[in-house]
């Protein structure tokens, strides 16, 4: 399914086909572990978390988990709770005309 073309809000029935081997010409990659292995071998390491990363990840979550906020309501129609719409230093979030 996707969006059908136009001002309206409309899904439709639509193909997607991609046939690796024509669009490149039999090119034969690798599968998704072997990539990861291959990777790992060449000490690529720009898609691997390093540990000061996750220690910081957790260093800033931890007290989010230990304490977490009380749940804001929302009332139907609105773009978010107002306290989220505080959140932003001026100018602010952009919000849609009409929001």
């Amino acid at each position: 399914m996707a969006k059908i073309p136009g001002p309206v809000i409309a899904l439709g029935r639509a193909a997607l086909t991609l046939d690796v081997d024509e669009a490149f010409d039999g090119a034969d990659g690798l599968e998704a572990y072997e990539r990861l292995l291959h990777d790992v071998m060449q000490r690529e390491r720009l898609l691997f978390t390093r540990s000061e990363q996750i220690e910081r990840l957790w260093e800033v979550c931890a007290p989010l988990l230990q304490h977490p906020p009380e749940p804001q309501a929302l009332r139907a129609g609105l773009v978010g709770p107002q306290a989220a719409l505080e959140l932003a230093d001026p100018p602010g979030w952009r919000l849609p005309d009409g929001a």
